[in-house]
């Protein structure tokens, strides 16, 4: 527990300094596809090969880091997508979502009666695909934030980073 907690610290701090400085999306697409990498290699170490099975114990306070630098940024990002007259419905609404998938995750954690690796395997495709997708989001550092719902479609429009999306 005491290895928890320690690796938050750095996960409070060095991301906010980083953001400013790289941008919002890099940093949570990096950080997911990441922490997808690394759920699904913590899947693929042996069981009984390691001395206290020091390899899950590193990736594992890894993905505890990266999750724990994805949750704040989530909060800030979600927040800035969205123009002012809805953003507070909207980051409502995306927390009632993520509540949605903790709900899920029991039983999705169930799946190690079928194979002891499939749940850690499943979290990290799902985290994988989700940094993935974060792609197709506009980057909100150092931009003029959107007040209306017309302004936040020209804002999508003006920072899409697919023309064709």
């Amino acid at each position: 527990f005491f290895l928890s907690g320690l690796v938050e610290i750095p996960a409070d701090i060095i991301p906010f300094v980083l953001l400013n400085r790289f941008g919002r999306r890099p940093m949570i697409v990096l950080h997911y596809v990441l922490g997808g990498l690394l759920c699904m290699a913590t899947a693929a170490v042996p069981l009984g090969k390691f001395a206290h099975e020091w390899p899950i114990v590193v990736l594992a306070m890894c993905g505890k880091y990266i999750a724990q630098v994805c949750w704040g940024i989530v909060y800030l990002y979600t927040s800035e997508l969205f123009p002012t007259v809805i953003r507070s419905v909207a980051l409502s609404f995306a927390c009632s979502m993520a509540r949605i998938g903790s709900m899920t995750a029991p039983f999705i954690a169930y799946l190690a009666e079928i194979d002891p690796i499939l749940p850690i395997f499943v979290f990290g495709t799902i985290t994988f695909v989700v940094g993935l997708q974060t792609i197709l989001l506009p980057e909100t550092n150092k931009k003029k934030l959107p007040d209306t719902l017309v302004e936040g479609e020209m804002f999508l429009k003006r920072n899409n980073p697919f023309k064709f999306c």
